[in-house]
């Protein structure tokens, strides 16, 4: 391996923008409630060229019928893929699936964690999350609803 060379990847990111953030606390909430559940959803949206894309993510946070703590963040990735990259097309599909939301994750989880931390109560930090295992399981539901 020759460590002078700089090793370039094929994906990259254009601009991380935040299309929507919704925070909803109630007024007897004091402090994060144990059973908060964590909703994450992706869509990929290809250009016509396909060597452009928008990945498109949203997280609900919540507990509940009762609704202590409600965020919602949806934030827009914009990628691009060397078009002179010599790749085969099912592994280009997968590498920008599993990137995109890879590079994502971590706005994410800042965003999140900035919101929580501004409304009096213990900020919320998203875990590390298995992006592969993610997508495998939101793929699995999609096809479950599709059936």
């Amino acid at each position: 391996m020759n460590t002078g060379q700089a090793v370039n990847s094929v994906l990259s990111l254009h601009q991380i923008l935040i299309d929507k953030i919704v925070f909803e606390r109630n007024d007897d909430c004091s402090k994060l409630p144990d059973n908060m559940s964590f909703e994450f959803n992706s869509k990929l949206c290809y250009a016509d060229d396909k060597e452009n894309y928008r990945l498109i993510v949203d997280v609900t946070l919540g507990n509940g019928a009762d609704k202590d703590i409600f965020m919602n963040v949806v934030m827009s990735g914009f990628f691009s893929f060397d078009t002179d990259s010599e790749l085969d097309q099912t592994y280009k599909e997968k590498l920008i699936q599993e990137n995109t939301l890879a590079i994502m994750f971590p706005y994410i989880r800042s965003v999140i964690t900035t919101i929580t931390s501004q409304t009096g109560i213990q900020p919320v930090i998203l875990p590390l999350i298995n992006i592969v295992g993610l997508l495998e399981q939101q793929k699995m539901k999609e096809e479950s609803e599709n059936q």
